[in-house]
């Protein structure tokens, strides 16, 4: 059992109600007791099995230094300033579930230090909790659980544990520990302890730590909130709401709410006593936690559970495994739950399983559940999930839209690959130019038009042939163009005299063909000068055509 005296504040010792605490005097009073060997007992609420509070709200600090260096369980010491813990004694009651809610709605994630008694009767004598237990307590306490609340030990019977028997002393713990684990789901790791009214001894601490409840880390004591005697400076909640704050007596939800924020802002930090199960008609623990948190948070305060305040989460002990997150026994095997990225299997923690390549998680690691892998789509070189055909990369042949792998575009003949196809962009195809061809589906290259042959347009897929472009005509000239088929270009100058006849309107005498000059005479189209003999003839022609119109 790992248990500390208390620290920067002992609540409850008598000071001014007209000026705040003085941590340090209080820090002086502490080391007094213990050099003294004092036992200081106090009431952290009403003496449930008489008809009246036990007087005073100091604390129980134990009558010797049980560790070899003086620390504290308490939250001043180590916790950042205007940083609280919540924590709340005495239940489960009627107000617990919904104090939970309003919590888990805030962010805020307190300690809830149960009586056994109030969750099942005990087979212990002399209880001074709950009689008969909170109805629906096991719920409550799975509440909390999930509201991320921690279920804390304040004992079975809420008895003063430095005058509970010996024989009776480990039981008052072990009893609420069973419930504990079975309905609130508390770690083994996580187990905190608040001795009721702050009552403690070494003699309790010696029988503790040598017995199964050893792994308890207590007792928890608090800063903030067990002043009955200095309202409105401070107060303690149970003495509000049941008429016994020593200068006022009863006090609403807000007057308390105020004394609460009144010593808050004089600490600046720590942990936070209070009392769910406690009200009357103008006045309960569940209204004030309303109306102080979004004054708290409005102030610049910040909220932690009591567990992560450091003084204490340095002495909760580990887990055998260094993956365990919590455990429910010192031994390996014992893990109930794992650190991020591992899971829960018989006891222990494994890795969670990383996904190979080519393959995704399809259903992810969980608290008690490896990763399950399966295999991507075969258009995937790597996807993620949730699907197969989700994919981060394309296998070669596909290229990624989107999420998907499309099957990239082979050219088709008549045309060329003019950009590759990429991880993330299609093939670019451009049709092949007049001139050329590509028969095979994918070329990169259209091929040239062989001589004879041609492709008049653009696309095509073979070159046509030009067969004989000869027209008959001498004086043309006939060739095969690779991009307009077979072409007849008039020769400049050209006579026909290579012809061998006059198809064409040759003159007599092999002499040039000539074109009407309107006359009715015929001119040479170019070539030699006509002979004399025709000259000569013509001239006649002309006279006797003179003659004849006289």
């Amino acid at each position: 059992m790992r248990t500390e005296i208390p620290a920067a504040t002992l609540p409850g010792v008598s000071a001014s109600s007209s000026s705040p605490r003085s941590s340090l005097t209080l820090r002086r009073l502490a080391a007094a007791c213990v050099a003294s060997g004092l036992v200081v007992l106090g009431a952290c609420g009403e003496d449930r099995a008489g008809t009246r509070p036990l007087s005073g709200e100091t604390l129980g600090a134990s009558s010797q230094e049980l560790r070899t260096n003086a620390t504290y369980y308490v939250g001043a010491g180590t916790m950042a300033a205007k940083q609280l813990a919540l924590t709340f004694d005495d239940g489960p009651g009627t107000r617990t579930a919904a104090l939970s809610t309003y919590l888990k709605t805030e962010g805020i994630r307190a300690v809830f230090f149960v009586n056994g008694a109030c969750i099942q009767a005990p087979t212990l004598p002399g209880n001074s909790s709950c009689s008969p237990p909170t109805a629906n307590a096991t719920a409550i306490l799975a509440q909390l659980a999930a509201d991320g609340h921690l279920v804390a030990n304040h004992s079975t019977t809420h008895r003063n544990i430095t005058s509970v028997p010996v024989g009776e002393r480990v039981q008052e713990l072990s009893e609420t520990d069973a419930l504990m684990v079975a309905h609130g789901a508390t770690p083994w790791n996580r187990s905190l302890f608040r001795a009721p009214f702050g009552a403690w001894s070494t003699a309790v601490h010696g029988t503790l730590d040598t017995s199964t409840m050893s792994h308890y880390v207590g007792p928890i004591y608090w800063d903030i909130g067990g002043a009955s005697d200095q309202y409105p400076a401070a107060a303690a909640d149970w003495a509000c709401f049941q008429g016994q704050l020593q200068n006022k007596g009863y006090a609403t939800s807000t007057e308390c709410g105020d004394a609460y924020l009144n010593e808050i802002d004089s600490v600046g930090r720590g942990i936070v006593l209070l009392h769910d199960p406690y009200g009357w008609a103008q006045g309960n623990t569940l209204d004030m936690v309303k109306y102080m948190v979004p004054l708290l948070k409005a102030g610049g305060y910040t909220f932690v559970r009591a567990d992560e305040v450091q003084r204490i989460a340095a002495d909760l002990p580990a887990c055998a495994d260094a993956s365990c997150l919590d455990c429910s026994a010192a031994g390996a095997g014992q893990c109930t739950r794992c650190v991020p990225g591992s899971f829960l299997s018989g006891g222990s923690c494994a890795a969670c399983a990383t996904c190979a390549a080519g393959t995704y998680p399809s259903a992810a690691c969980t608290a008690t559940a490896n990763t399950v892998c399966a295999a991507c789509d075969a258009s995937c070189a790597a996807c993620a999930g949730p699907t197969a055909a989700e994919c981060g990369a394309c296998a070669t042949g596909y290229f990624l839209d989107g999420a998907a792998c499309e099957a990239c575009t082979t050219c088709a003949a008549g045309s060329r690959t003019s950009a590759a196809c990429s991880g993330t962009s299609d093939t670019a195809c451009s049709p092949c130019a007049p001139g050329t061809a590509s028969a095979a589906p994918g070329s990169a290259t259209c091929a040239t038009c062989a001589p004879g042959t041609f492709a008049a347009t653009a696309g095509a897929s073979t070159c046509a042939s030009c067969g004989a472009c000869d027209d008959g005509d001498a004086c043309t000239t006939d060739v095969c163009s690779p991009t307009e088929g077979c072409t007849h270009t008039p020769i400049a100058g050209c006579d026909g005299a290579s012809s061998g006849g006059d198809s064409s309107g040759g003159a007599p005498n092999g002499d040039a063909p000539s074109d009407d000059d309107q006359s009715g005479c015929r001119v040479a189209r170019g070539g030699a000068a006509p002979s004399l003999a025709w000259l000569f003839a013509a001239a006649g022609v002309a006279l006797v055509r003179r003659r004849a119109r006289r």
